[in-house]
């Protein structure tokens, strides 16, 4: 029964707004064939990063930041006549002591073999209590994908 004649009707149903998203459809990406690199290539960017390493560790001793100096070196480094941690102490001192120091490297020359590689260069040290030029020989390692320091020698 209806109230002023009409018929009743029915209340209209919500409609809740239907939002399609559509999905990314993934395309085939041609990927190039692998080409073989130049031994070349190979080699220049090791001794980059060789020369990279040393350029750290020269830096590391020319701002006098014996932490990152000392990670230059291999946890197989033998110090002559000394245990690790005396030559660590000795060193710490060492670059601790002067007000300034500055390391330079020169006339660079690097052999690399597989994970082992040889670097020759003059070496100029200069600080407010010394000065020297050394022709210094660093044997370096690939551990952990970083040029560590294994053995040195100086004359």
């Amino acid at each position: 029964y209806c109230i002023g004649g009409s018929t009743p009707r029915k209340p209209a149903a919500i409609k809740t707004p239907v939002v399609a998203t559509a999905k990314p459809v993934a395309k085939p990406v041609a990927k190039p064939a692998a080409q073989p690199v130049p031994a070349a290539v190979v080699a220049g960017t090791a001794h980059a990063a060789v020369e990279s390493a040393i350029a750290s560790w020269a830096q590391a001793w020319s701002r006098r930041d014996v932490d990152a100096y000392l990670a230059s070196y291999s946890a197989d480094f033998k110090p002559g006549g000394l245990t690790r941690a005396q030559w660590e102490a000795q060193r710490r001192a060492r670059i601790s002591a002067p007000k300034s120091i500055e390391v330079k490297v020169s006339d660079l020359d690097i052999t690399q073999q597989g994970d082992t590689a040889s670097a020759t260069f003059r070496q100029t040290y200069t600080s407010d209590r010394l000065s020297s030029t050394v022709t210094k020989t660093l044997k370096l390692t690939l551990q952990n994908d970083q040029w560590r320091i294994v053995s040195e020698s100086a004359k």
